[in-house]
């Protein structure tokens, strides 16, 4: 149960850091082929465990909501104090989770790490035990587009609040699936995928106004809930599908996904002074270490 919970918390302070994906967390605390099944059964008539996947997913909701709620002013505290830092401790925290990744989720890996071979021929099914260099490369090329698209957006952006329509709501629905899909999928932040169709600064305006509580406020926040419930398990039951059939491949992609996630959130246009070089270094090396430790203590 604590190792649920401080998963799901894990994955709520992750949700606060800009460009980070939820998802990525739960690759590298090693939950995400459980997280992802148990959302996949939940629905499915012959599923005898559906009991223990809503206490085990309700105890990742619980950590998730500890993560966003009290953390959130922490981290909020710290990347208006120490910016940079901030975002080099989890780029560390990040990179140093990629080889515990490529270790448990990519089965039988031998000296042969890179398979250059076209994707999808029999030689990828999920028996093969390479890494598909062709899936990282299209992860990586994905994330690299998504941020020079990204590259032209405003950084604030004034909000007037539609009138509530059909039209409306449906968007709102799809909105809330394009979120509810990158929460879970690692290494692609909802945030960035929504800056990019232009919807981010309404959607950050209505969750940022939900404790109002008026009606054209907490109509479209309902259907954009019901879009990130559909998003979520439609996300889930897709990427199980992938990890039976394609696992490599999948992970493979994934891995792509992260890295460059990772690399896009680097500072470039900063002053890097020897001072300020050495506590982003320290600030790295400060998020290797707790992946480290976590690993250390779950061995």
């Amino acid at each position: 149960m604590i190792k649920n919970l401080l998963t799901g918390t894990f994955i709520g302070i992750a949700n606060i850091i800009p460009g980070i994906s939820g998802g990525t967390i739960i690759v590298i605390l090693g939950m995400f082929d459980k997280i992802m099944n148990s959302i996949s059964n939940l629905f499915k008539k012959d599923n005898l465990k559906r009991k223990n996947d809503i206490i085990f997913l309700s105890q990742i909701m619980i950590g998730l909501l500890i993560g966003i709620i009290i953390f959130a002013n922490i981290i909020d505290y710290l990347l208006n104090k120490w910016p940079n830092q901030t975002i080099f401790l989890f780029i560390g925290l990040i990179i140093f989770g990629i080889p515990n990744i490529i270790e448990k989720q990519i089965p039988k890996i031998n000296n042969t790490l890179l398979s250059f071979t076209l994707p999808f021929t029999n030689k990828h099914k999920k028996n093969n035990a390479n890494m598909s260099l062709s899936f990282l490369l299209i992860g990586f090329i994905i994330i690299i587009s998504l941020f020079l698209l990204l590259s032209g957006s405003t950084s604030n952006t004034v909000i007037l609040f539609p009138t509530i329509n059909i039209i409306h709501l449906l968007k709102m629905i799809v909105l809330g699936i394009i979120t509810g899909a990158a929460t879970i999928f690692p290494g692609i932040s909802g945030a960035m995928l929504l800056l990019i169709i232009g919807e981010y600064y309404l959607y950050k305006s209505y969750i940022a106004r939900i404790l109002t509580f008026q009606p054209n406020i907490i109509i479209p926040i309902l259907f954009i809930g019901i879009g990130i419930l559909i998003g979520v398990v439609g996300s889930a039951k897709v990427t199980s599908w992938l990890l039976n059939n394609y696992r490599r491949e999948t992970m493979s992609l994934i891995i792509g996904l992260i890295i460059a996630s990772s690399l896009v959130l680097i500072p470039f246009d900063i002053t890097y002074d020897i001072s300020l070089l050495i506590t982003y270094i320290l600030s790295f090396l400060g998020g290797g270490l707790i992946i480290t430790t976590v690993e250390k203590i779950k061995k």
